[in-house]
């Protein structure tokens, strides 16, 4: 008896499609999310520590730089700006030196409201570079928990090809930045 058999040239990219998924859904162990209304002014503004802990501990400019070169410089705090009229700015400072600035707006395309906060485009365009050609899009939604710290969850997608080898891939990832109170005089 003769068993229908894969062919061999299909094994390949069948295991590359099934082999790239990373999601992780909110931890159970931390605080609730608090929902989000952006008609009373934000629920995400402050000064937060620049270093996450989450997956693994990560930090706010090098998750924001997406495919991009993040800076050389670490950063130690950031600030969150939403102005409730569209705009979201995040400034990453070393102390007082500013390192990064990440600017997102609904103008613009790169920002939306959502019930539990803001989403914020990261990166979306193509990727190419040794071998590899494809689609990418990053994307951060912001919010903040019961304890006031700022949660973000990073999700990640991309189609392309290596060589002749397709490849899908999606993960997601969470991370949470405990408020700090600025130095005042």
């Amino acid at each position: 008896m003769q068993r229908n058999k894969l062919p061999n040239f299909l094994v390949l990219p069948l295991l590359a499609f099934m082999a790239c998924k990373n999601i992780q859904t909110y931890p159970t162990n931390w605080p609730n999310l608090i929902p989000f209304n952006s008609d009373g002014g934000s629920s995400i503004e402050g000064v937060y520590s620049a270093v996450a802990f989450g997956d693994s501990k990560a930090e706010l400019v090098q998750i924001l730089s997406g495919y991009n070169h993040a800076p050389n410089q670490s950063a130690d705090h950031f600030l969150v700006v939403e102005s409730g009229q569209g705009t979201l700015d995040i400034i990453a400072y070393s102390v007082t030196v500013l390192v990064a600035k990440f600017h997102y707006s609904i103008q613009d395309k790169t920002m939306k409201y959502t019930s539990t906060g803001i989403v914020a485009l990261v990166s979306d365009g193509f990727i190419g570079g040794q071998g590899v050609v494809g689609h990418a899009k990053i994307t951060a939604s912001f919010s903040r928990d019961t304890d006031g710290y700022l949660v973000l969850r990073r999700n990640e997608s991309a189609i392309g090809a290596y060589g002749i080898i397709p490849i899908v891939g999606k993960s997601e990832g969470w991370y949470r930045f405990q408020p700090i109170k600025p130095n005042t005089p």
